[in-house]
């Protein structure tokens, strides 16, 4: 039982959710500010 869930289908959903998470934290900081947004795109 992880976390008090005995399904695990539910546990493994649960741990996806945070592991996507911190990939999208992790891509966020890495490449924060990294573009060239000075120009207006037409």
């Amino acid at each position: 039982m992880f976390l008090g869930m005995s399904d695990p289908w539910v546990a493994a959903a649960y741990i996806a959710n945070i592991a996507v998470t911190l990939v999208c934290v992790v891509y966020g900081i890495c490449f924060y500010n990294s573009g060239d947004d000075s120009e207006v795109e037409k």
